[in-house]
């Protein structure tokens, strides 16, 4: 399946003065993705700034973070590169094949020569968080860096492996770790990875020969060590106080961008470049920067694209399979999760994409408005993951879709909020657009016309003991739980309010009126109506199917008759499929249904 011809291989986002530019780069077994930040034409200084991001969750979460750092950066006057490491983003390769820190390591050094070959650069600062910072660190002699910003860096790997492996079995709620594998939300390190990080001591480094740093961080014993090592050295060294990292490394929705820390960043190199800069060539003078267009491996390639949606531009990837296939089979398009962007948590669209594109399903993973890397009016409707302009953005992008595909139907995924907006497209649907819905745990449906989270923390209880088979004993184990025992009185409530509203739902729905649920229920009917499909996806944990019959009993039981709902469990999964053995469940359940497996259409 091909894209549309009318498909561009520039991507041009712009943001006040800076234009932002999707690019790819490095060689061809190990193509990485990244952006390419530049002030108004004529503006530039010779120094170019190349932002390492951090690792796993930290870059996921903080997404939004290092766009707004490389933004604010370039505006100064300086070209800025971000990238995602082989193995990571969108980048080529998986996180847990070999040797993954000195491939990153390495990466660093190409991205450096790319910023100095396309964007002309003479000078170049690194600018690194988190893991990214020790990167930048380890790099910088073979990048024959100019200076570096170390933000929040990892001093020595071994805390840092201490400090992701706790925060890992806390959320897992594990004893212990396995000792061949570190996952935490859905990103992975092998053995190897975490021997070759615990190895990593910056404090042990030489940095002679650095002309000038920056350390922002919170006071700790290694960061003065660091800053002693660099001092003695005789690097010219600024040490500054931060207290912005829990505010960076949250969940992506409640981030809040370090408006102090970048300006203090933006300052420090346009210091640097108004020193000695020179007027940045011509562009025509340097070699265009290539398309980002990748062959991810011999059978699939990938693209991004833009999309104008409502005076607006929504950034999107689409992969492909590179011999076709699918049998006609529609594209799929993927919504954002939460507040993270078009990769999905742990980096799960991005897998999910390219294992269909394998077997022959074409599919496009988008930045709705506000979220990722679509442009966005203000920051104060960013990282909202229930934007209003939502229900618009994705009617507009599944008629894009369809055009650029040449497709007359999709499919549309969605996981958590994702899942809301795939449902909600669905249900206002005029026309068979959509062949089937698929929801990944969702934790919201309609309620009066409106997405309504349902995350009551009793409820989830209860959807774990109703789906126990020992009904009975679930409710002796909520009773002998000394920790729960004293709220069963309400626990009792909350399911027999449950069991009522399932009751009067039904009841209104036999009767043609409006009670408990009511919208629901209208738009499985109007999904069957369409001949679109809906399958829900779940973890074991979840309680996003119970909800669904919770809110529309009778819709979902005739829908599990007719085949027009589908409901499968996915084995050793949490909320967002965060282990490799979860997504692996996830990939083999949803190729089934494609291929026609139970439930199929």
């Amino acid at each position: 399946m091909m894209l549309h011809d009318a498909m561009h291989d520039s991507v041009t986002l712009r943001s006040g003065d800076v234009a932002r530019r999707a690019v790819t780069f490095g060689h061809a077994c190990a193509r990485m993705f990244g952006w390419v930040h530049a002030p108004a034409a004529g503006a530039r200084t010779d120094v170019g700034v190349l932002v390492c991001s951090p690792w796993g969750a930290d870059e996921v979460n903080g997404h939004r973070i290092l766009r707004e750092t490389a933004d604010r950066v370039a505006a100064v006057g300086v070209t800025v590169l971000r990238f995602d490491y082989p193995g990571c983003g969108d980048s080529m390769q998986d996180e847990l094949d070999g040797e993954r820190l000195s491939i990153w390591e390495s990466s660093v050094c190409t991205a450096a020569d790319a910023l100095r070959v396309h964007g002309g650069c003479r000078r170049v600062v690194l600018v690194g968080v988190r893991l990214g910072a020790a990167l930048a660190a380890m790099a910088w002699r073979a990048v024959n860096a100019d200076a570096l910003v170390l933000w929040h860096p990892v001093v020595r790997g071994a805390a840092y492996i201490r400090e992701v492996d706790a925060t890992a079995r806390f959320a897992a709620q594990q004893a212990a770790p396995a000792p061949d594998l570190l996952e935490y939300a859905g990103h992975a390190m092998n053995a190897e990875t975490i021997a070759a990080l615990r190895r990593v001591d910056l404090q042990a480094m030489d940095f002679a020969g650095l002309g000038c740093a920056c350390i922002i961080h919170t006071p700790s014993a290694n960061v003065v060590k660091l800053a002693g090592r660099m001092r003695d050295a005789g690097v010219a060294l600024d040490l500054v106080e931060a207290d912005d990292l829990d505010q960076m490394i949250c969940e992506a929705r409640d981030t809040v961008v370090p408006g102090d820390t970048i300006g203090v960043i933006s300052a420090w190199v346009g210091k640097l470049a108004g020193s000695g800069a020179s007027s940045h060539p011509v562009a025509e003078a340097c070699p265009p920067w290539p398309a980002p267009v990748m062959r991810v491996d011999d059978a699939v390639a990938e693209r991004a694209l833009t999309i104008a949606v409502n005076g607006r531009q929504v950034f999107a990837i689409a992969s492909v399979p590179v011999a076709g296939g699918g049998h006609g089979q529609p594209p799929i398009v993927f919504l954002n999760s939460g507040a993270d962007d078009h990769i999905g948590p742990g980096r799960l669209y991005v897998k999910l994409a390219r294992a269909l594109a394998r077997v022959g399903y074409a599919s496009v993973r988008i930045d709705l408005a506000g979220l990722g890397d679509s442009a966005v009016a203000g920051v104060e409707d960013e990282n909202a993951p229930f934007p209003g302009s939502a229900l618009d953005d994705v009617a507009a992008v599944f008629a894009a879709v369809r055009t650029h595909f040449d497709a007359p139907a999709l499919r549309v995924v969605g996981l958590c909020s994702g899942a809301t907006h795939a449902f909600l497209a669905g249900a206002c649907a005029q026309d068979s657009v959509l062949r089937q819905v698929i929801l990944l745990n969702p934790m919201a449906f309609l309620s009066r016309g409106k997405a309504v989270p349902l995350v009551d923390g009793d409820f989830l209880r209860l959807t774990h003991l109703r789906r126990d088979a020992a009904f009975v004993g679930g409710w002796w184990a909520l009773i002998r739980a000394r920790r729960n025992w004293v709220r069963l009185p309400y626990a009792a409530l909350v399911h027999g309010l449950v069991v009522l509203r399932r009751a009067i739902g039904a009841f209104a729905w036999v009767l043609g009126l409006r009670g408990p649920g009511h919208a629901v229920a209208r738009g499985l009917a109007h999904l069957r109506r369409r001949g679109t499909q809906l399958v829900v996806l779940v973890s074991p944990q979840d309680p996003g199917f119970e909800m669904l019959r919770a809110q529309a009993q009778l819709a979902v039981a005739k829908g599990l008759r007719d085949g027009s709902i589908v409901h499968q469990v996915i084995a050793d999964a949490d909320h967002i499929f965060g282990t490799s053995r979860a997504q692996q469940n996830l990939i083999k359940a949803l190729r089934s249904l494609l291929a026609g497996g139970p439930g199929s259409p």
